[in-house]
């Protein structure tokens, strides 16, 4: 039987990342990145089979749609194009219905596009890319998978906010949690590390990107999560506030005449890093010697680590025991300095970081970062959501797509010659 595989589709408001993953071994044979889009400096790399790392510069109008085109040119350049099934695709948040991957079609279209206002930042986004992917590979299946999945197995103590109850069991308002897909891969990962199945461990994996987020994970179940019932709660992140007083709201409101959407746009797309530092929401741009001991910046890394630390120890009050802190995402698996200043506030959970293993990311130890004195391992796990995306889609895959359903790549227009 001739291998298939899925293009996994994981989308944000300027970035996207994609894969093509064979579904027998687990193996990429295209991985790529566009990113920064709509800015002058937006990008599009790309790799082949293994081979070398292309990357272009694109024109800051070509948006995340346009992208799709870009990547169905490039499947065509692998000998293994044929063998594409299905496209996989994030979507942020799957509401109290949508839990489990599921196959698209218009009536899910039409709950998605329900859930917006819980994810406005996300699921529109995911919305068009879905809709433009089914006309750009129609004879393909398309599949949603939603990053609230993982935190299905939330127990009411961890999902139920003190507000009046009926507001939950007549609007499904409660905590969702996200980063599902990098949680559990964080979770997976670890297991492997310390040579133990994922059953066995109990587990802080701490996602930082853009999007920040604390998760504990028990036996490999999630149990509880940082963020809420929106992308928005928790802690600082790069361009989110987190947590703020609910009665913040009403003040900006009432005082200083604010409308609710300006106070939402403000709270998500103008505060954290961003907000604080008056820079940027990239911890990289922060890092730049033009900025570096600017006193804004300094406040705006203090107050995003020191936030950092104190929810990872609010989730060591969930668990029954810790054998692990392991930071992913783009910041936790790849900034030293970030993890540096938050395991100094956790020493006394017995936290402690090897200096050379932890500015290397952990590269030549096999992902470990911890001191040999330390009592809990500590890891950089490089976030790879898009593995889980395919492996958590694998049965539905297996039960709907057919064996003829495969990519038919669309032959060369032809000239007037017909040459």
């Amino acid at each position: 039987m001739s291998p298939k595989s899925v293009l996994t589709i994981n989308c944000g408001s300027e970035t996207l990342r994609f894969a093509a993953i064979d579904t027998r071994t687990g193996k990429r044979w295209l991985d790529g990145e566009a990113d920064k889009l709509g800015s002058p400096k937006s990008i599009f790399e790309w790799q082949i089979d293994g081979g070398p790392r292309h990357n272009e510069k694109l024109p800051r109008h070509i948006g995340i749609c346009r992208c799709l085109m870009l990547i169905e040119l490039v499947l065509k350049e692998s000998r293994q194009c044929k063998s594409l099934q299905a496209i996989v695709y994030r979507v942020v948040h799957g509401g109290s219905h949508y839990r489990d991957p599921v196959i698209v079609d218009d009536k899910v279209l039409e709950d998605l596009e329900e859930l917006v206002p819980l994810a406005p930042q996300h699921n529109p986004v995911a919305l068009r890319v879905i809709r433009f992917g089914r006309s750009l590979f129609p004879n393909l299946q398309h599949i949603a998978c939603f990053d609230t999945g993982f935190h299905k197995t939330l127990p009411p103590r961890a999902y139920t906010y003190g507000v009046p109850y009926d507001w939950y069991t007549e609007h499904g308002i409660r905590r969702y949690g996200f980063h599902g897909f990098s949680h559990r891969h964080a979770a997976e990962e670890t297991a492997r590390i310390l040579g133990k199945s994922v059953s066995e461990i109990a587990l802080i994996s701490v996602h930082l990107g853009n999007g920040c987020s604390v998760n504990a994970t028990q036996r490999g179940r999630s149990i509880d999560n940082s963020m809420g019932f929106t992308p928005m709660e928790g802690v600082v992140m790069g361009s989110r506030s987190g947590d703020v007083d609910p009665g913040l709201v009403s003040y900006l409101a009432k005082q200083m005449n604010m409308g609710i959407e300006e106070i939402h746009d403000s709270l998500s797309k103008r505060s954290g890093l961003l907000g604080l530092s008056g820079v940027s929401n990239d911890v990289r741009e922060l890092r730049l010697p033009e900025h570096t001991g600017k006193p804004r910046v300094e406040l705006a890394i203090d107050v995003f680590t020191y936030r950092l630390a104190k929810e990872i120890a609010g989730a060591r009050a969930a668990l029954d025991s810790l054998d692990a802190i392991a930071f992913t995402g783009g910041i936790g698996a790849n900034d030293f300095d970030v993890r540096k200043r938050i395991v100094a506030r956790l020493e006394f959970l017995g936290t402690k970081l090897d200096k050379q293993k932890n500015e290397d990311n952990g590269t030549e130890t096999g992902g470990i970062i911890n001191h040999a004195d330390s009592s809990v391992p500590l890891l950089a796990v490089p976030v790879n959501e898009e593995a889980v995306m395919a492996k958590t889609c694998s049965h539905l895959i297996r039960k709907h797509v057919g064996k003829s359903r495969v990519w038919q790549p669309p032959e060369p227009a032809k000239t007037e010659t017909g040459v």
